[in-house]
């Protein structure tokens, strides 16, 4: 199985990598959902935010701001939020999807 980044943030709680290339990441999150607003929210031991959209040209002008003008070398700029899903592992055989069950 080949796990991919992508632009697209979570729709639905479960387990991610993510990567903003900031100090610590890429890092592997634990999304969830408030169940008064609904709405999703990334953590780990270290930090915890809202999962919102970003704006890539925002993005691109506050790296200006402070002399990042070029991508690095994979053409992200610093502060841009890759995602990518990690699905839930099978028992031996392959037939039963576990889901993480902790405290």
């Amino acid at each position: 199985m080949k796990l991919t980044f992508t632009y697209k943030i979570p729709d639905k709680p479960g387990f991610y990598w993510f990567c903003n290339f900031g100090e610590h990441t890429p890092v592997v999150l634990e999304v969830t959902r408030d169940y008064s607003t609904k709405r999703l929210w990334a953590q780990n031991e270290e930090f915890s935010f809202e999962v919102r959209e970003t704006d890539r040209e925002k993005v691109i002008k506050d790296n200006a701001e402070v002399g990042l003008i070029e991508p690095n070398e994979d053409g992200y700029y610093y502060g841009e939020q890759l995602w990518c899903y990690i699905p839930n592992p099978y028992l031996p055989g392959g037939k039963k999807q576990v889901e993480p069950d902790c405290y």
